[in-house]
């Protein structure tokens, strides 16, 4: 069923759980979006790579949500809705200050 928020916003969730692939030690992956409250897309499967950490497992998927985030941001664009952005909601707070702080740590400049 479709909601009618008053705000048409982009909001995003995502997660992971480190090692849950016992074999192979890959982490999954998961992440949902909603637009005005009704979800519109959503994505989960193993990571492409093993995570040594749970931050690093968290980090990746919090990336692949950014990335989704991106292509329902420029869709929206196209059908003539522009949002200006778009809140993704993560329960790591090792992966939010290590991506607020990529550019520091990587030793990049912007």
């Amino acid at each position: 069923m479709f909601n009618n928020e008053k705000e048409f916003r982009v909001a995003g969730y995502c997660d992971s759980d480190h090692a849950a692939d016992l074999d192979k030690r890959r982490s999954i992956s998961g992440y949902v979006f909603t637009v005005g409250g009704n979800i519109v897309s959503w994505k989960a499967n193993l990571q492409p790579v093993v995570a040594v950490s749970s931050t690093e497992a968290e980090y990746i998927a919090l990336a692949e949500a950014a990335k989704e985030a991106i292509w329902i941001k420029g869709l929206l664009k196209d059908m003539g809705c522009e949002q200006e952005k778009a809140c993704i909601w993560c329960d790591s707070q090792s992966a939010i200050c290590l991506s607020k702080n990529s550019c520091i740590t990587r030793g990049l400049s912007i």
